[in-house]
């Protein structure tokens, strides 16, 4: 029996105290570590799916006409067209490649549908769909060449429902969706594949503009901006600050509140630790007198007691981090989060014992003084 065996036993006498303190600090370390980080990356994914934060249009001259108070509107000396291919190339390769979670291209042009004038946008409806995640098609998603998706506002004025078919350019297309009302101008458009109606207008590599959504959490949008002008410079660029401030106010509001609830769990966490430590303190006191007449100095008794919170924290720490990854990612597939997906670690788990460890030996330190201040006499007179 030494000051390292005596702990193991006091823990495995008292087993049943000992699973509930090891069962709420381990709840304190999944809450703190893998959860709070889960929650705030979770919010991101899903709110990145409602829009783009910047878009990408090419530079033209224009000249504002005003007579008076009235304003009549703008006259472009020349339309220009982005060159799709080697401009989503260059945005792909930037540095902060992996902030970039969607580059959705548009060709947007005028045509003639059943006799009547109508907006027509070319996507590439898989990008488009991670950023119009408020989307409600009654329908389906076009998923042939000739196939579209009209707006709300669009078939009923031309009087479309699902499955119709209409003379775009001479050539007939299926409707295979139509969007539930959005209450903007994505109302009265008509959506078809961009490569279809690259074709059709002879606008081959064409596009107008580009949406892009960046993942803001890791670098800041300005310094996507700024690498995005430094890489394509012949383009204009905007940032669409108002929504990039929104999203990462709600991330953070978030997060913030994740890591006080995760705080509130460790700190009673520490605090039961102590009890434990205060009350096997109080039931050994016996046990300390006759330990102190054996020769056990004052600081091997420190050392005792404070090792069973060392192997408190260790175990909490090692069960807490294993069991952070089942539970992060049994959230995620909750969650229908498939970009993001937590793997162990060995630095990580480390960390996480090591920080553990610290936290309960603080915890243990002043109840485990206190056992070492109990002199054998003390405990004569008690009996």
């Amino acid at each position: 029996m030494n000051i390292f065996t005596i702990p193991l036993k006091n823990i495995r006498r008292k087993i049943l105290r000992s699973c509930i303190i090891l069962f709420i600090f381990s709840v304190g370390v999944v809450s703190l570590y893998k959860v709070s980080k889960v929650v705030s990356q979770t919010l991101e994914e899903k709110l990145n799916k409602f829009g783009a934060n910047i878009i990408i249009n090419p530079k033209s001259e224009s000249l504002t006409i005003n007579y008076g108070s009235v304003n009549l509107g703008n006259i472009l000396y020349d339309i220009k067209y982005l060159e799709l291919p080697p401009l989503i190339d260059k945005i792909r390769n930037i540095k902060y490649k992996n902030n970039i979670s969607v580059i959705a291209p548009k060709l947007v042009v005028v045509k003639e549908i059943n006799g009547k004038k109508i907006g027509v946008v070319g996507v590439n409806f898989a990008e488009e769909l991670k950023i119009k995640n408020y989307w409600n098609i009654n329908g389906t998603v076009p998923h042939n060449k000739d196939e579209i998706l009209v707006g709300s506002e669009t078939s009923m004025n031309l009087k479309l429902k699902t499955g119709d078919e209409v003379n775009l350019n001479g050539k007939l297309f299926k409707v295979s969706g139509i969007l539930e009302k959005v209450g903007s101008e994505e109302d009265y458009l008509v959506f078809i594949d961009i490569l279809t109606l690259q074709q059709m207008t002879a606008l081959i590599n064409k596009g107008n503009f580009i949406e892009i959504s960046a993942l803001c959490s890791g670098c800041p949008i300005d310094e996507i901006v700024a690498e995005l002008e430094k890489v394509i410079p012949d383009v204009k660029i905007n940032a669409l600050q108002k929504i990039v401030k929104q999203r990462m106010s709600a991330i953070h509001f978030v997060q913030h509140l994740s890591y006080m609830v995760s705080g509130v769990i460790l700190i009673t966490s520490c605090f039961m630790i102590a009890l434990f430590i205060f009350n096997s303190v109080n039931e050994r006191k016996k046990e300390i007198g006759i330990l102190r007449s054996m020769g056990y100095s004052s600081g091997d008794i420190f050392i005792i007691f404070s090792f069973e919170g060392v192997l408190i924290g260790f175990l909490s720490g090692l069960v807490g981090y294993l069991l952070s990854l089942m539970v992060s990612n049994s959230v995620l597939k909750y969650l229908h989060v498939e970009n993001i997906n937590f793997s162990f670690n060995l630095l990580e788990m480390l960390f996480v014992v090591i920080a553990m460890v610290l936290l309960s030996l603080i915890s243990a330190s002043y109840p485990s003084y206190k056992a070492s201040t109990i002199e054998p006499a003390d405990t004569i007179v008690s009996l």
